[in-house]
């Protein structure tokens, strides 16, 4: 049975219509409820799917809640993988930002490709003066 004070407080009106579109009731597997308008897909022999009950949310509270890990936005069984899963997104952010760096072009670089814009601005200027 749904708990109607504790859709309430989230924010659902029950029992009240503003007409739109039915919305459903989906838990997250770490507990928190989220009203939405089912969005169905379609496989290959032309069967429709919920795509948040695809994605892990249920119609039913979880019995036990799995913690959400905010490093790759699911969810773990333990908080020991959410643990590991921040830190290899962390230690992934470095290596990307590292190479990053080594491709981004050096100071002087830029410097020379200002200079050269500002030469490419003063000549337009000068071509549009004389028309």
């Amino acid at each position: 049975m749904v708990d109607k004070q504790a859709l309430n407080s989230e924010g659902f009106a029950l029992g009240t219509s503003t007409g739109g579109l039915p919305r459903q009731i989906y838990y997250a597997p770490d507990g928190t409820m989220k009203g939405c308008v089912p969005g169905y897909t379609s496989d290959s022999q032309g069967n429709k799917h919920d795509r948040l009950l695809m994605q892990g949310y249920t119609l039913t509270p979880p019995e036990h809640p799995k913690p959400h890990c905010t490093g790759c936005d699911k969810w773990h069984d333990t908080q020991a993988e959410v643990n590991a899963c921040i830190k290899a997104k962390k230690v992934e952010l470095v290596k990307w930002e590292k190479r990053a760096r080594k491709e981004l072009p050096q100071n002087g670089e830029v410097d020379d490709l200002k200079k050269e814009v500002s030469e490419l601005r003063d000549m337009l200027k000068q071509l549009l003066e004389k028309k």
